[in-house]
């Protein structure tokens, strides 16, 4: 018993102890700053939510938010959400539960029974699980509630308390059973791993796991170990271990140990508006969701109600509803809070840096209308606001009140354009329909006549005594002392919304609406035009940096840093050097020398120094106005927007670490949708796809729940991209036709400041090559050339001897030919030199002179047509005359000795491209001896008035023989010409006898 209260008084001294320790650490560390002030973003049914209760809330391993509700869950990642089982798919499915296991995957409890989510499919099914006898319809069809304990999945159903090991359901106890009628937050895990639950019926059960006990609270049982019975609605253990309960009583702190419990209700009706979630945050606030007075925030620290957060029906930035039913707390300690029917509310703590005024029911708290646009500041502080419909507001920031003035106070119109605080302490106001003086004494506005009706749009000091007015007839200026306009001119000017003078060189600035910028030189009350630059900008207003020759422009195209010595561009700032929005309107600076710039969507502030953008992200993206920006004599910072007034302090402003998941969503082939795969892009670390599939598209998403889905990202594909992509809000690429390889894509998201914070997401990509460049299909081509070249190789080799030996055939043939032809000459010449022997014997034989004489005139004629022979020898067996030019001079020849004698007339074309085409010995012999025999033939028939003609066509002969006899192709000829592959054409007057030059 004394070891027992030993540690019992153990336990609480060192509660107390860590309790001092961490109240102190908690108040070192947190900003100085109260946590006070909120950004509410609402998320609903008409942003993609199944339905509009979500009751069950869970932040899962990889940063995303699952929304169980009454039709199914949702996967939120703060921009786009995924719905499943719900009624859209048809399978409606009432959540009770969300819980995660050891291995990422999640279970979700419902009316229907458990549902598992396999991340590798990314889908909801059926798990199979075995399960006990007698308990198949309350796991699988039944009511089960499912959550997490010591990353363990446990259910709890109307027949006991269940674990899910190695897929088997085992039964802890069936003492603990789940009623419909439980509320969300009935059940807490205590530090020491005890389970404790709401009982239905009222009072708290205690279940020790180690010991497998049941222990009693607050109840009517009979072993009920402290306190009267009472009904709770919601339960939580705080981060030192005191139990915290809600219900009709209020909020209750219970130590079971020391068997004490403190009540806490504040100046609550909690009888009428039970709590129904306890939840705390990172600087020890219980947040209370209430049913129908909002949320109650409680200072453990400091032990008492410390803020009510509630709907307010003129701020827009409050509660959706007042009736909450379910809170959680994200890593970044933003807080979900379920609206009742209505959806989720997203309330992000914000410094009291910021404050905002806006229209509303109250006109001491609030602005005469939304819009504002004017602003000034008086010697007493007071900031002047002019607005779009609502004439002058009167601000007192000390007080927080607000006087108004419209033109029944004297104001030429409620529509403010500008509003200047001159030299002498002058309230000026330019409106949509004049000025006007205000007027303190009589606490009212004087109108001061102008030239013409015009509206005001900039008022801006040039002398002590001379007011310059930008109208939409021209210029004016008024004279402060007169209060007259004493100069109008320049009245083709489009006067913008900008005016500035140089107080070194006294130039003065007008901005020209889309037309740049006109530079005025001042001659007594007189303006003179000397220049007029950035033609191509619509400049909305003026800084200019101290002890810099530095113009500041903020334009329509972004942020323009002017060199007036060297009137140029030093540099024009865009989407691309990190600027959210290039569209400004105002430029205020701080006491640390950043840059405030309002635009059309949100404030962002710049380094100078550093050229970095960071967007404002404590404030929501309004759309801004320009001549609305104010820089007070305290450093306070005013812009003014279409929805209202924003106040910033910046020397009371904190950062903290804000962590950011990101994670790939959707992998798309080609054209065809999403790749139909069995894995989950997002949950795979490589891919490997066929060459056929090479054009892919990656979407991705950051897990970021601030910054209304506008984080900015980059992306690099390693082995394509060349460089790191910045892709800003696109939260998808494609890539087209990859080359077969190895790559790995890389990306990563930023805050709204542009602080790239998330880790980088990779995914390791392998194209596949194309069957032609895979290394079988490149040793099969390499296998195949090896055996063309070889092939080839070997046919040049055969066809090389092959045409040696053909050549050899030839010359040996040739030879023969020539032997041949030799013999048959020798045959020849032997006849006739026999025959010339005779001649002469017979010759010397004969007395009579004159028979002498003609036997040796036969002599002289056989020996010239020996001559002859020998000499047609020696043209046949010599290789150097295989030509037909030679073959042509040689029966040109023949005709001479032939024809000529016997007045036949003949005529023989001119070679021209043939004439180097080779004609074989043999050949040559045949074709000669044919020619021969034609003009044999020919002398023959001496009757007949022959014309021979002789032509090449391509690689033939043609012999033409106009006015032929009928005997002229007689047997000889024509076999002749037979045996020269030739042929023969009649013609009415003529023959054609064509003879190819080749063998």
């Amino acid at each position: 018993m004394f070891y027992t209260h030993s540690c019992l008084l153990a336990r609480a001294l060192m509660q107390i102890t860590f309790l001092s320790i961490l109240s102190f650490m908690i108040l070192i560390a947190t900003p100085a700053r109260s946590q006070s002030s909120y950004l509410f973003r609402h998320i609903g049914v008409e942003d993609g939510l199944s339905q509009g209760s979500v009751n069950h809330m869970y932040q899962d391993s990889r940063g995303f938010m699952w929304l169980g509700t009454q039709d199914g869950v949702n996967r939120f990642d703060g921009k786009n959400i995924i719905t499943y089982l719900s009624g859209a798919t048809g399978e409606s499915t009432h959540i009770q539960g969300i819980a995660e296991d050891n291995q990422g995957n999640l279970w979700a409890g419902s009316r229907e029974g458990l549902f598992k989510y396999n991340r590798k499919t990314n889908r909801f099914i059926r798990p199979a699980i075995k399960i006990p006898t007698g308990t198949n319809a309350c796991i699988e069809n039944g009511s089960v509630y499912a959550f997490n304990y010591r990353k363990q999945i446990y259910l709890l159903s109307d027949k006991g308390l269940y674990t899910i090991v190695d897929n088997e359901a085992r039964l802890i106890t069936p003492e603990l059973r789940y009623n419909n009628l439980l509320n969300n937050n009935f059940l807490a895990e205590s530090p020491e791993g005890d389970l404790w639950f709401i009982h239905v019926s009222g009072g708290l059960i205690r279940y020790s796991v180690s010991a497998g006990k049941v222990y009693h609270y607050f109840s009517n049982d009979k072993n009920n170990l402290f306190g009267n019975p009472r009904k709770f609605k919601c339960i939580a253990f705080d981060r030192i271990g005191f139990l915290w309960l809600g219900g009709p009583d209020g909020l209750t702190r219970f130590d079971y140990e020391q068997k004490r419990k403190d009540d806490f209700k504040g100046n609550y009706n909690f009888t009428r508006h039970n709590p129904v979630a306890i939840i705390e945050d990172r600087y020890a606030k219980l947040w209370l969701a209430t049913e129908g007075n909002g949320i109650l925030i409680f200072d453990r620290i400091r032990m008492k109600f410390s803020q009510q957060i509630q709907h307010r029906d003129d701020v827009p930035n409050s509660l959706k509803y007042d009736e909450v039913g379910n809170l959680f707390i994200d890593q970044n300690n933003d807080v979900f809070a379920n609206i009742g029917t209505q959806g989720l509310d997203i309330i992000s703590p914000v410094s009291n840096a910021f404050k905002f005024y806006s229209y509303g029911k109250n006109p001491m708290d609030n602005l005469g209308d939304y819009s504002v646009r004017g602003l000034a500041e008086d010697a007493q502080g007071d900031i002047w606001i002019g607005t779009e419909l609502g004439g002058i507001n009167r601000l007192t920031p000390s007080k927080g009140s607000i006087k108004h003035y419209t033109s029944a106070d004297g104001l030429p119109g409620n529509t403010i354009r500008h509003i200047l605080y001159d030299r002498q302490n002058n309230i000026w106001v330019g409106t949509s329909s004049g000025i006007a003086l205000f007027m303190p004494v009589q606490n009212t506005f004087r109108a001061i006549p102008l030239p013409v009706s015009c509206e005001v749009l900039t008022l801006l000091q040039i002398t002590d005594n001379l007011v310059l007015i930008t109208t939409s007839a021209g210029l004016m200026a008024l004279d402060t002392k007169t209060k007259s306009v004493v100069s109008f001119s320049n009245r083709q000017i489009a006067s913008g919304y900008a005016s500035y003078q140089d107080t070194l060189t006294e130039q003065i600035y007008v901005a020209e609406r889309y037309q740049g910028v006109s530079i005025f030189g001042l001659r007594g009350i007189h303006l003179v035009l000397k220049s007029r630059v950035l033609k191509d900008f619509h400049v909305l207003q003026f800084y200019q940096e101290p002890g810099t020759p530095f113009l500041w422009m903020c334009t329509d195209r972004g942020l323009v840093k002017w060199n007036m010595e060297k009137k140029e561009i030093e540099k024009n700032y865009r989407i691309r050097d990190g600027l959210h929005h290039e569209y400004l309107y105002a430029l205020l600076p701080d006491a640390k020398g950043d840059f405030w710039l309002s635009t059309n969507r949100g404030l962002t502030r710049f380094e100078p120094v550093n050229e970095r953008f960071e967007l404002v992200i404590e404030i929501p993206l309004r759309e801004y106005n320009s001549r609305a920006a104010l820089v007070t004599r305290k450093g306070m910072l005013y812009f003014g927007s279409t929805t209202g007034l924003d106040q910033i302090s910046p020397d009371q402003l904190t950062s903290e670490n804000q962590e950011i998941g990101i994670s790939l969503t959707e992998l798309s082939v080609d054209t065809k949708g999403p790749k139909d795969t069995d894995t989950y892009i997002g949950e795979v670390s490589s891919l490997e796809l066929p060459y056929e599939q090479n054009t892919i598209s990656l979407k991705f998403t950051a897990t970021d729940y601030r910054n209304r889905g506008l984080n900015r990202f980059r992306y690099f594909l390693k082995n394509y991209d060349t460089d790191t992509i910045y892709a800003g809000t696109m939260d998808q690429v494609r890539y087209a036709n990859l080359p077969a390889g190895i790559y790995t894509f890389n990306v990563q998201a930023s805050d709204l400041g542009g602080n790239w914070i998330s880790p980088v997401k990779k995914l390791n990509i392998h194209i596949l090559p194309p069957f032609w460049l895979t290394w079988w299909f490149i040793l099969l081509i390499l296998t195949l050339l090896a055996i063309l070249v070889w092939g080839g190789i070997r046919y040049l080799l055969h066809s090389r001897l092959l045409n040696q030996k053909t050549n050899a055939d030839k010359k040996i043939s040739m030879e023969k030919e020539r032997s041949r032809i030799a013999r048959d000459m020798n045959d020849s010449l032997g006849s006739e030199l026999f025959g010339l022997k005779l001649l002469g014997q017979v010759a010397l034989s004969r007395p009579n002179r004159t028979d002498s004489d003609t036997y040796l005139q036969k002599i002289v004629d056989t020996s010239r047509n020996i001559s002859e022979k020998i000499s047609e020898v020696i043209w046949l067996t010599d290789a150097s005359q295989d030509t037909l030019e030679s073959l042509w001079t040689y029966i040109q020849k023949n005709a001479a000795m032939l024809l000529k004698p016997a007045n036949i007339p003949y005529w023989f074309q001119t070679l021209n491209g043939h004439s180097s085409d080779l004609v074989s010995g043999e050949r040559r012999h045949e074709i000669l001896d044919f020619h021969k025999l034609l003009f044999m033939k020919m002398i023959a028939a001496s009757s007949q008035a022959y014309v021979l003609e002789l032509r090449t066509y391509r690689t033939n002969l043609l012999i033409i023989i106009k006015n032929p006899g009928p005997d002229i192709l007689d047997c000889d000829l024509s076999a002749s010409l037979s045996k020269l592959n030739g042929s023969v054409s009649q013609h009415e007057s003529a023959a054609i006898l064509e003879i190819p030059f080749a063998d």
